[in-house]
Order: structure tokens, then C-alpha cells, then sequence
């Protein structure tokens, strides 16, 4: 996450010049973010994901990254949420996500009305282990709380 917080210009470049550069970078994130003891990304799948980001354009969306960190660096505090979110929320962690935080530091900012966890997936859980996420928001969209939430 450094490089995408600190210079996503200069990681937009190398990405957005080489679709091969662009396959090595995403192909590390597979191995890294998922949960490679119960999910291996088959070739073809990783060239799908390549060519979704190679055809939209790869680099776009590596500007959030420092948008969403930056001022917590120019201050040099990690402050996280100031803000509470008050719409109810559904959360599904997974053990081998890169950033989720213990539901400790959740509760106190969001609106947390659905919350499992699992015990495989990883960040791509959508891909790793759909049969769980789809549980999961089938779950939580069923619930009243979310029917009203939509309702506005």
C-alpha cells in the first residue's frame, strides 16, 4: 500500500505503459491478498482481471490511495475515521484481508448491523470464495434494517 499512498503517479506510469507490467504487478497482489491455502488464481483468470484493467484504463484508481491517506501523512497521525457513518452496514471479514481492522476500532464509527467472519478468503473474497460472500449479502439484504436503509 506505500507506493499506491505516497507516489500513484509514478506506480500509474509503469502500469499504464505495459500491459506485462501491469500483469506482474497484479499477479503479486493475487498471491499476496488472497488466501492461497485454500484458493490458487487459475492463469486465465488472472489474464481476464489484466485485460479489465489493461481496457478501462489501469491507472485511474490509484490516485484514491493517496487521496484516502494523505492526511493522515501530511499530519503524521493515523488517525483513521473522524466522522461517524450512521447508514447500517454489513461487514464480512476475511482472514486474509490487508486491512481489516479488529471490530473494536469499527463499532465505535460505523453503524456495524451484520457482521461474519470467515475462516478462509482473503481481499479478492468475491473471487475466492463466492459461495461465502454471496451468503453474506443475501444475509444482510434480507434483514429490515437494510430494506429500510434503501428505502431511504
Amino acid at each position: 500500500m506505500s507506493i499506491q499512498s505516497t507516489r500513484p503517479q509514478s506506480l500509474a506510469f509503469g502500469l499504464g505503459d505495459s500491459p506485462i507490467g501491469l500483469l506482474g504487478w497484479l499477479r503479486e497482489k493475487f498471491h499476496e491478498w488472497t488466501d492461497v491455502a485454500n484458493y490458487t488464481m487459475p492463469d486465465d483468470e488472472i489474464l481476464t482481471f489484466v485485460m479489465m484493467y489493461w481496457m478501462q484504463g489501469a491507472t485511474p484508481g490509484l490516485r484514491y490511495y493517496k487521496w484516502a491517506f494523505s492526511e493522515q501523512q501530511e499530519s503524521g497521525t493515523r488517525k483513521g475515521f473522524t466522522q461517524y457513518l450512521d447508514t447500517p452496514i454489513g461487514l464480512s471479514c476475511f482472514p486474509k484481508e490487508i486491512m481489516m481492522p479488529p471490530y473494536d476500532w469499527i463499532a465505535p464509527v460505523a453503524n456495524v448491523q451484520f457482521r461474519r467472519e470467515h475462516d478462509r478468503g482473503g481481499h479478492f473474497a468475491a473471487v475466492e470464495v463466492p459461495d461465502l460472500m454471496v451468503q453474506d449479502v443475501r444475509e444482510w439484504f434480507s434483514t429490515e434494517t437494510a430494506r429500510k436503509a434503501l428505502k431511504g
